[in-house]
């Protein structure tokens, strides 16, 4: 065991730390407001414990904090955490080389560099909405993106051939619900 405080290797026998004098003994009260005990002994923990330990202490909640949104969340709360920061990135940054790149701007119409410079993520994927939106005659609905975007499907396969990560296609996708019916 180690002290609360200052981090000296303790017995599970000291009540107190042999260095620094904290009690190491934390009492765990049962009653009918349980709620209220457990906040307190964390109360009691958290004060006992070094500013160092605090810190690291708050920011290892922190990443637990972030990562269950995103995991729980599934797409959407990850994305919003990480989604948007691709979707505002330069499209060439997840371009990869090949047919769907050829496809993507030499059919579609799809402009990777703007008279700003490099297009957006977004802005590429609100070029390729359009361009499909026009092509079956508008009326995409949220529905239907989610099934194309489906492992397997067509708009998933195109977008996993053009796009250098899973983060970038579920970024695309997610643009594209924001802009279906």
């Amino acid at each position: 065991m180690y002290c609360y405080n200052c981090g000296k290797n303790t017995s599970i026998e000291d009540e107190f730390c042999p260095k620094c004098g904290v009690t190491q003994k934390i009492e765990l009260k049962v009653d009918d407001h349980l709620e209220n005990s457990t906040e307190n002994s964390i109360t009691t923990v958290i004060s006992q414990m070094s500013p160092t330990k605090k810190a690291w202490s708050l920011a290892g909640v922190g990443l637990v904090v972030l990562l269950l949104l995103s995991a729980v969340g599934g797409g959407s709360s990850g994305l919003n955490v990480f989604g948007n920061r691709a979707l505002s990135q330069p499209a060439v940054n997840y371009i990869l080389p090949g047919d769907a790149s050829v496809t993507l701007q030499q059919v579609w119409g799809v402009e990777l560099n703007g008279s700003n410079g490099p297009v957006s993520l977004r802005d590429m994927a609100d070029q390729a909405f359009d361009y499909t939106s026009y092509s079956v005659g508008g009326g995409i609905t949220k529905s239907d993106v989610e099934i194309a975007f489906q492992p397997g499907n067509s708009m998933y396969a195109f977008f996993s051939r053009l796009l250098s990560s899973q983060q970038a296609v579920d970024a695309v996708k997610e643009q594209w619900v924001s802009r279906a019916q």
